[in-house]
């Protein structure tokens, strides 16, 4: 017979367990996903990465803090995913890899998506003949986004896509100087 311990987290106050929370849903991530189903043309697949998410972690614990956390989500009102889209490796396209860094809600709650671009200080979106590969890149990135969820590269879609109030484009220009560039 398996005997379980009481839970030292529900022994807690109410209050401290919703800082806990809080502490936990804010986490920073980092971690690469594919944006785009790998073809087979291309090299063999990586296996997929693990989206390691905390607070999903946490929810797994037992029915109480889920029905506990899933109100706090509720109630928190955080609803931005934040993810990284790197342009600086011009071996890879854009769509290939981004790196997310704060999901603090299920895909069904999100409402706004920040996208921090990391762009070399020449990226250019528009040229003589009409819009840049990049663009096409990046609005790839969202349709899988809104799609897929997270992990960008499923094999099947969402039952119910997301639906954004709120897009966010953070512009980070690097400027690298070299002789060479």
């Amino acid at each position: 017979m398996c005997l379980q311990s009481p839970s030292l987290l529900l022994g807690l106050p109410t209050e401290l367990r919703l800082q806990i929370y809080d502490g936990v849903v804010h986490l920073p991530i980092d971690c690469q996903v594919a944006g785009r189903p790998s073809s087979k043309l291309q090299q063999p697949a990586l296996p997929a990465p693990v989206l390691s998410i905390s607070w999903l972690s946490l929810m797994l614990v037992c029915k109480t803090i889920t029905e506990e956390l899933r109100d706090y989500l509720l109630a928190s009102g955080n609803t931005t995913y934040e993810l990284d889209i790197d342009t600086l490796d011009k071996r890879h396209i854009i769509a290939d890899t981004v790196t997310w860094r704060q999901i603090p809600c299920p895909p069904r709650s999100v409402r706004r998506l920040q996208a921090n671009l990391v762009l070399h200080f020449r990226t250019r979106f528009w040229g003589d003949g009409g819009p840049a590969p990049i663009l096409s890149q990046l609005y790839q990135v969202l349709n899988r986004f809104i799609h897929n969820g997270p992990l960008l590269a499923r094999q099947t879609p969402l039952v119910n896509h997301i639906h954004l109030d709120t897009l966010i484009g953070m512009f980070c220009p690097l400027v690298i100087s070299s002789k060479y560039d």
